[in-house]
């Protein structure tokens, strides 16, 4: 799965959490913090998005999610076998 569609699944999560928030909006922000999500919000939406690919992530990873590309790197990652 390339990069664009791991932030497409992101944006969708975003947008289950936070409707009020644009694909547009995801796509040019840094961090999910920049959208307005608070840290509850943030965990819905990295687990949600792990949950739709289907990756198990370790916990551990999770913490050194700094911003969106990031996330989308560990997610390529994982979808790889790399991880």
């Amino acid at each position: 799965m390339s990069r664009e569609q791991i932030l497409n699944v992101i944006a969708q999560n975003v947008r289950k959490v936070l409707p009020e928030v644009t694909e547009e909006m995801v796509l040019k922000a840094d961090r999910l913090s920049d959208l307005g999500a608070n840290s509850l919000d943030r965990v819905d939406i990295v687990v949600g998005t792990i949950e739709e690919l289907g990756l198990q992530v370790p916990v551990v990873e999770m913490g050194r999610i700094k911003d969106l590309a990031t996330l989308v790197n560990l997610l390529q990652r994982h979808m790889s076998g790399l991880a």
